[in-house]
């Protein structure tokens, strides 16, 4: 079974808490599990960030569990058609992830 886990923490960031616990375990269990972690704006974007500017990256922890780290949304999430944008742009980008 595919279970996406929508955190907003980082993965390896401090100590865990409760999604990342689920995640790991489902994972040990023989689920794929995708955890996506949180994103930044552009506006607060520096060099050396985890997130880049447009592209989503993933990485394997195990043979079933895949962190994905979004790129940045544009600013002001709080706009309709930024949000919108931003959310078809991940969508498109986790379907073909899940292929």
């Amino acid at each position: 079974m595919n279970i996406i886990f929508y955190g907003a923490h980082y993965w390896d960031a401090g100590a865990w808490f409760r999604k990342q616990q689920f995640a790991y375990r489902l994972s040990k269990r023989g689920h794929r599990v995708f955890y996506i972690e949180e994103s930044k704006s552009i506006i607060h974007w520096q060099k050396g960030d985890r997130n880049s500017l447009f592209k989503t990256n993933i990485i394997k922890k195990n043979n079933n569990l895949y962190i994905i780290t979004p790129s940045c949304y544009f600013p002001f999430p709080n706009n309709f058609m930024f949000r919108k944008i931003y959310n078809l742009k991940l969508l498109f980008e986790i379907k073909k992830i899940l292929k």
